[in-house]
């Protein structure tokens, strides 16, 4: 059995096929991952 940091489960080596097969959509993961990550500060006191 091969060490665990050669592992590389069913999951991820089917995502990374998709993304090398569709590789705009990593664009589009940016671009959504933005929408929830990449935010302005706001001030607390802007809450209510």
């Amino acid at each position: 059995m091969l060490p665990s940091r050669h592992y590389e489960s069913e999951h991820t080596k089917f995502i990374r096929e998709l993304m090398r097969k569709h590789p705009e959509w990593a664009e589009r993961q940016r671009e959504a991952r933005a929408i929830w990550w990449d935010k302005t500060p706001r001030e607390l006191s802007e809450e209510h």
